[in-house]
């Protein structure tokens, strides 16, 4: 038994030799390839590839992390795993999910309905003003406050209370850290803010980003063995088409960034029995698929765990070929036991901004 596990070993140790080698030799080819070169300093969607690649570094800081796990500690999240480990034992509820599941389930919930609040337009420190109607946009600025800086704000919108004529600003921050004391934002900062909870409490999650102005997460779940999606800004679980179905939102690329590879998964996500599918235009198929592999290229060669390399290399593998060869149609057959108020227009955002987005499931 014991020269038969040395053999797996070995044979896996191999194989990552030969595969980072394999990865170096695409990387050197890539990076002498000047047409290749260009594309990557002028295609926008390339570029933003190449930014979004290692994204997921951020939420690896231990303070943060820390800060995190002190805010879940204090919430109710962890009894309502107990209620559910309860349940499964009786019998009621999902029987294939598992404690980090169920930990994901009810970090989602808290997290939509307890912590974070979503900023249509922000209320008025100044008269405690919250009428939307008595709050009006007037521009936008750079960061100027300490907080706004510290908070990495990429911008500052700038509103005016009509009723008593204050400034208010709303920086969009960035800083995960920072988003862990303001609890407020719109979907980017919602989707930054889980995501660091979720690096805290260790489980393995990836961003995912879609042209249409929409981020969400997914979490690898050891029990059902494949990614689940999430989406904390709607309490969503494991609902990938909720997008093009529910919202009736029109898509064309989405992606997934983790810390171990990035991957196309717009199959997962866009039905192809609807007419909802924008047109992948912004760069040929070709040569998408070549920048994913020179980003996954740079991260495989560089990685000297042979072991770690291994599992990386085995799991994006098969997940291509689940995407590859599962339609979308098919897809939803499974999505079809997700009950009609799980597949509903999106909730987060006001009723005039989801419509102006495409997003009212009409």
């Amino acid at each position: 038994m014991s020269s038969f596990s040395d053999l797996a070993v070995s044979l896996q140790k191999g194989y990552a030799c030969a595969e980072r080698d394999h990865q170096q030799e695409l990387l050197n080819t890539l990076t002498a390839n000047s047409g290749f070169q260009n594309l990557l300093r002028t295609n926008q969607l390339a570029k933003t590839i190449l930014g979004l690649t290692d994204s997921m570094n951020a939420y690896n800081n231990p303070e943060w992390q820390e800060q995190a796990i002190e805010i879940i500690i204090a919430s109710d999240v962890y009894s309502g795993v107990e209620r559910r480990e309860r349940e499964q034992k009786e019998g009621k509820g999902d029987q294939n999910l598992g404690y980090t599941d169920f930990l994901v389930l009810e970090l989602l919930h808290w997290f939509r309905h307890k912590f974070f609040k979503w900023v249509n337009k922000p209320d008025c420190d100044r008269c405690g003003n919250a009428d939307q109607d008595q709050i009006e946009p007037a521009g936008n600025a750079p960061p100027a406050t300490r907080e706004e800086i510290q908070g990495r704000a990429a911008g500052v919108e700038i509103y005016k209370c009509k009723k008593c004529q204050e400034q208010i600003r709303f920086p969009r921050l960035n800083n995960p850290s920072s988003l862990l004391k303001s609890r407020r934002g719109r979907c980017g900062e919602w989707n930054n803010c889980f995501l660091l909870l979720l690096k805290s409490l260790d489980i393995k999650c990836r961003s995912v980003w879609n042209s249409e102005d929409h981020v969400w997460s997914e979490f690898y779940s050891e029990s059902l063995q494949r990614w689940v999606h999430l989406d904390s800004c709607e309490d969503a679980f494991d609902n990938p088409h909720l997008y093009n179905r529910g919202w009736a939102k029109k898509m064309s690329y989405v992606f997934g960034f983790g810390e171990d590879y990035a991957i196309d998964l717009s199959e997962k996500y866009i039905c192809k029995d609807l007419d909802r599918a924008l047109p992948r235009n912004k760069i040929d198929e070709s040569s998408l698929s070549t920048v994913f592999r020179y980003v996954n290229a740079k991260r495989w060669a560089s990685e000297t765990d042979d072991t770690g390399l291994y599992k990386k290399l085995v799991q994006y593998n098969l997940e291509i070929n689940a995407l590859t060869r599962t339609s979308s149609a098919n897809s939803f057959a499974k999505n079809q036991e997700k009950s009609q108020t799980e597949m509903k227009p999106r909730e987060s955002g006001s009723a005039e901004w989801t419509k102006n987005r495409g997003e009212d499931g009409r």
